[in-house]
């Protein structure tokens, strides 16, 4: 007998849990998210890392993505944004996400997934877009009045994001700081503000491979982007090209700078190296 009434409540579990149900009456959205929106938007901006007219502006590009109907259960597009960015902010469990907002756990993993692939999708074409020639130079204008560094159109570097080992992996995420982690190679112009990225090359992989491989990489060796033509220095006839500066770990290439290696390299020879270049230039 028991056995029969255990199979019935197990066939008959909940189609949605309690604690659940009680979502909009004592969830965090409505309890936390929706008090510091409205009344407090300096730990609004804690919680959120933006603005309550910043999160409006975002919610409203992003809502035809995320307006999506259930009949198991509904989440408004506010809740699933508010969620992700709370996650992204401050990263946690899945577990506790469900907890805080009560939400499922494996409806927390989804909305996560397809909220950053809306953002991603919907705003990249805004702010990621491919500069035109004319964006190139306006970058470079900033360079050169900032860094005093002429004809620069954006730096380039990588960044170890950490997580957690993959199953079945194996030692392609371990990287050279002993740790697991996906690879975040960017451009930035000279305010810090992302121009290009490629995210989630394996943490063992070089910098170099990485952008060897990406799409800005391929389209610059291809000379597919539009770049701005060969053009003089500033109050000089010299001629140069435009572009990007790397660290040590990039090639250099017509499009790309990078600074002398100087390893065993003593400080007289390194300043023989660059008057013999200077030399060979005037020639």
């Amino acid at each position: 007998m028991n056995h029969i009434l255990i199979g019935i409540c197990i066939f008959y579990r909940w189609w949605v849990r309690p604690i659940f149900r009680e979502r909009n009456e004592k969830g965090a959205f409505r309890n936390i998210f929706t008090h510091m929106k409205t009344k407090d938007p300096e730990m609004f901006f804690k919680y959120t890392r933006m603005l309550p007219d910043q999160f409006d502006s975002i919610l409203c590009l992003l809502k035809p993505k995320l307006l999506k109907h259930s009949r198991r259960e509904y989440l408004s597009p506010a809740l699933k944004l508010a969620m992700t960015l709370k996650f992204l902010a401050h990263g946690g469990s899945f577990q506790s996400l469900s907890w805080e907002f009560r939400v499922g756990h494996s409806t927390v993993s989804k909305v996560i997934f397809e909220t950053c692939t809306a953002i991603w999708d919907t705003m990249q074409p805004i702010y990621l877009k491919s500069p035109t020639e004319q964006e190139w130079i306006n970058i470079s204008h900033q360079f050169s009045n900032r860094w005093n560094f002429p004809h620069t159109l954006g730096a380039i570097d990588g960044k170890h994001v950490h997580i957690q080992c993959p199953l079945n992996s194996g030692s392609l995420y371990y990287n050279y700081k002993n740790h697991f982690s996906i690879i975040l190679l960017a451009c930035c112009d000279a305010d810090y503000k992302f121009i290009w990225a490629d995210i989630g090359a394996y943490g063992s992989e070089h910098d170099a491979s990485v952008f060897r491989r990406s799409q800005m990489g391929k389209q610059l060796d291809e000379g597919s982007v539009q770049l701005p033509k060969v053009d003089q220095l500033p109050s000089s006839n010299v001629e140069m090209p435009y572009f990007f500066v790397g660290d040590e770990a990039f090639p250099l290439k017509p499009y790309l700078m990078r600074p002398y290696p100087g390893r065993q390299l003593t400080e007289q020879k390194f300043q023989l190296q660059i008057i013999t270049s200077k030399t060979c230039h005037r020639k």
